[in-house]
């Protein structure tokens, strides 16, 4: 009988599925991905693995579960979850289901930049530049000072053709990274 490393820590249960994993036991990881969530039923990361784990076996609907936790339940970490269910959404034809995902989770932490900067990218990606000027700006009322939210919506008036708009936008950042080296 084969013997179990110690499982009585979220990262005991992680170090644990790293030797599976590397010895090609796709399920003795998860189950200790599992275990891991039994002590610490939180752990985002525990849930991420248990996805990219489902993933590289062509268990696509049990990722997508997984991945739609990560980002409902721990918005904090769907800036790594989003990515892979945009993939699986994508692969399946089934790309539309994402922006629900993202759009529960931006109304459970709208402080989230983060999120929200998945979720405008993904509507520029859609084509709906409007709607997604109005989440960046949204963000910006929340984060003025975000660089990247900046940037991004910068792209979104430029792709708009709004060019005083966007001059507007490019002024005040330049006045602001002036104020700032000074």
């Amino acid at each position: 009988m084969r013997r179990r490393p110690p499982r009585s820590t979220p990262s005991n249960s992680s170090a644990a599925s790293d030797v599976y994993k590397r010895q090609g036991q796709g399920h003795e990881a998860r189950l200790c991905f599992k275990e891991a969530l039994k002590i610490d039923p939180s752990c985002h990361s525990a849930m991420l693995a248990l996805a990219k784990s489902y993933i590289g076996e062509g268990r696509e609907d049990d990722a997508f579960e997984w991945l739609a936790r990560v980002v409902t339940e721990h918005p904090e970490a769907a800036p790594e979850a989003v990515p892979l269910l945009e993939r699986l959404l994508f692969d399946q034809g089934r790309f539309g289901e994402i922006e629900p995902l993202l759009r529960k989770a931006v109304d459970k932490v709208p402080s989230n930049t983060a999120l929200m900067l998945a979720l405008v990218d993904l509507l520029a990606r859609k084509g709906e530049v409007e709607e997604a000027l109005v989440v960046c700006d949204q963000a910006l009322e929340a984060s003025p000072g975000d660089l990247r939210l900046q940037l991004h919506r910068l792209r979104l008036l430029r792709r708009k053709e709004d060019y005083r708009a966007f001059d507007r936008a490019l002024d005040g950042l330049i006045e602001q990274a002036d104020r700032g080296a000074g």
